[in-house]
């Protein structure tokens, strides 16, 4: 009778699980992807030029789009009218933990990367923007509006070894993109 053989993969909060019958051979080989973030232009020093990739997986993604209104108050009526004016970017927020316990002796070296992507770039006069990619099911093109590091763990002499990052992305799409997504009459 064939053994099961059940092979979990932990990255941070998100597991793979892959249950699979054993007939006296190797467990099969994992494919977790992994949350990739790439500078789409300039050459910033420290940032991901090639790629920024995460020691593990974000647990959660949350989008967000709002639809801005903008009100017309009108004398003599109960509410005013409301128009239309424009659309916002989508936000992107996650959570991203950093440990170099045991891969480095300092995590905000890889933190620096992350942080670096929010300053100007002397080149472009501008942060860059960046396509974040998780395996073949995300993709988004974005810039960088906010990055929170708090670092919670050290090592004896003060050196930082573990760190949780919250970072706000916003979508980034050129408007001549936009225009030929859309048929303006």
């Amino acid at each position: 009778m064939p053994a099961i053989i059940i092979t979990i993969l932990i990255m941070g909060s998100l597991a793979a699980v892959a249950v699979s019958e054993n007939h006296g051979q190797n467990p099969p080989p994992t494919n977790l992807q992994k949350f990739t973030l790439t500078t789409m232009e300039g050459d910033i020093e420290g940032a991901a030029s090639e790629d920024f990739e995460v020691i593990f997986n974000p647990k959660s993604l949350t989008f967000d789009k709002t639809v801005p209104w903008t009100e017309h108050r009108i004398h003599g009526l109960d509410n005013p009218e409301t128009q239309f004016t424009t659309g916002n970017p989508m936000s992107l927020a996650m959570e991203l933990f950093f440990d170099a316990y045991e891969q480095a002796p300092d995590v905000s070296e890889t933190t620096k990367k992350l942080e670096n992507l929010i300053y100007l770039d002397g080149k472009q006069h501008k942060p860059p923007t960046c396509i974040m990619t998780w395996g073949s099911g995300l993709q988004f093109n974005c810039v960088v509006k906010s990055v929170d590091i708090k670092f919670t763990k050290f090592n004896e002499d003060g050196t930082p070894i573990r760190a949780v990052a919250n970072v706000r992305f916003s979508e980034f799409t050129p408007s001549t993109e936009q225009r030929q997504r859309k048929k303006f009459h």
